[in-house]
C-alpha cells in the first residue's frame, strides 16, 4: 500500500524469460502504474491505474478504479543514540536493544539482533552483508531517523522462518532503498518517504510508504502466503523460536474490542508458565503468572489501541505465540 503512488517497473519480456510475475495486492491513495510485460496476481485498487503493453491480471484477480483510503500509521517517533556502530567485514556482532548512532555492516559482516526495540540514527547494510533477527521474547522493532541503505546481495532473515515476518519491523522516518538481488522480510514502514526495491529482490511481508517502487525480476509475498523467499542461513545451534500456536488455549473473541478471554491448560507440574500480552513494538500490556493447570483469563482491553497484539506463553525455556487483533 502506498498512501500516495506505487510504481511497478517494466518486465522482461518473453526472450529474457520474462514477463515479471508480481504475488501482490496493490493498492494506493493516488496512482498504480503498472510498467509492460508483467503478471500481477493480486487485485490492485487506486482512482487512477495504468497498465503497460502485455500486462496480464491473473485469473480471479480485479482492477478498480476507485477511492482508496489513506493507511493511518501511527507518528512515528524515535531518536538514535550518538555513538557509531561498524561490524566489520568477516565478523558476527550481536546487539542488544537500545539506541546507537548510526549503523554500518560491512560486506560479509553479520549483526544480530533479538527481541526488543532498536533505534538507530541511520542504517548502512553494505554488499553481501546479513542481520539475523531472534523473535525469542518477542517482536523486534528495527527503527531509523535517516534512510537505510541495503546494498546488494545482501540479507535480512528471522531465525524462526520467514512465516514470522509479520513479528520484525523496520521502520525510516525518511527512506529506505533496498538494492538488486537483496533477500528481506518484515513490515517496512517509511509514512513520510518512500521504498524503492530494486531488481531480483526477495521479499516477504508488507510495504507501507509515501511512495512505493519495485523493480523487475524481483519476488513479493505478503506475510501468509504460499512460498518460500528467505535465503538466509540459520546455524543449527541458534535458539530456534517454538511455535505450538498454542493448541491449548482458545480467545475469545477474535478480533475483540473491549475485553478478552484466554482460557486453556498448561501442565504447572512441568515448570512455571507466564502469559504475556504485547503490542508490535514490544511493549507490554498485559502480564500474567499461571498458577494451576487450567486457567480463565479475562483482560479489559478498553483502552487498548486499535491493531495488532501477539500473546506470549512461556514455559520450560519455550515459547509459543498467537496472534490478536483488537478493533474499535
Amino acid at each position: 500500500h502506498a498512501n500516495n503512488q506505487i510504481s511497478l517497473s517494466q518486465g522482461n519480456g518473453q526472450s529474457q524469460g520474462g514477463p515479471t510475475v508480481f504475488d501482490s495486492e496493490i493498492t494506493a491513495v493516488s496512482q498504480v502504474t503498472v510498467g509492460r510485460n508483467n503478471v500481477v496476481n493480486g487485485n490492485i485498487t487506486a482512482p487512477a491505474v495504468s497498465l503497460g503493453n502485455n500486462t496480464v491480471i491473473g485469473s480471479g484477480f480485479v482492477v478498480t478504479q476507485g477511492p482508496v483510503a489513506s493507511v493511518d500509521i501511527p507518528d512515528l517517533s524515535f531518536t538514535g543514540g550518538v555513538l557509531d556502530t561498524i561490524i566489520v567485514g568477516g565478523t558476527s556482532i550481536t546487539l542488544d536493544p537500545g539506541s546507537y548512532g548510526h549503523l554500518t555492516v560491512q560486506s560479509g559482516a553479520t549483526v544480530n539482533l533479538s527481541s526488543g526495540i532498536y533505534n538507530f540514527s541511520g542504517i548502512t547494510m553494505q554488499a553481501a552483508s546479513e542481520m539475523s533477527v531472534e523473535l525469542i521474547s518477542g517482536p523486534v522493532s528495527i527503527n531509523s531517523e535517516t534512510e537505510i541503505l541495503i546494498q546488494a546481495n545482501a540479507q535480512i532473515g528471522i531465525v524462526s522462518g520467514e512465516t514470522d515476518s509479520e513479528y520484525l519491523e523496520i521502520q525510516s522516518l525518511t527512506d529506505v532503498f533496498i538494492a538488486n538481488d537483496v533477500t528481506i522480510v518484515g513490515q517496512i514502514n517509511a509514512p513520510y518517504g518512500q521504498v524503492n526495491l530494486g531488481d531480483g529482490v526477495s521479499f516477504r511481508g508488507s510495504i507501507c510508504a509515501e511512495y512505493i517502487n519495485i523493480g523487475k525480476d524481483g519476488q513479493t509475498l505478503h506475510h501468509d502466503a504460499s512460498g518460500i523467499v528467505s535465503k538466509v542461513v540459520v546455524d543449527s545451534d541458534k535458539q530456534k523460536l517454538t511455535r505450538p500456536e498454542l493448541q491449548q488455549i482458545n480467545v475469545n473473541p477474535n478480533p475483540f474490542a473491549t475485553f478478552l478471554t484466554i482460557s486453556g491448560r498448561v501442565d504447572i507440574a512441568k515448570g512455571a508458565a507466564i502469559l504475556r500480552i504485547v503490542d508490535l513494538h514490544s511493549r507490554e500490556v498485559h502480564y500474567q503468572k499461571l498458577t494451576s493447570d487450567f486457567f480463565n483469563i479475562e483482560v479489559n482491553t478498553n483502552q487498548w489501541i486499535s491493531g495488532s497484539y501477539i500473546i506470549l506463553l512461556y514455559q520450560n525455556q519455550e515459547i509459543s505465540t498467537r496472534k490478536i487483533l483488537k478493533i474499535d
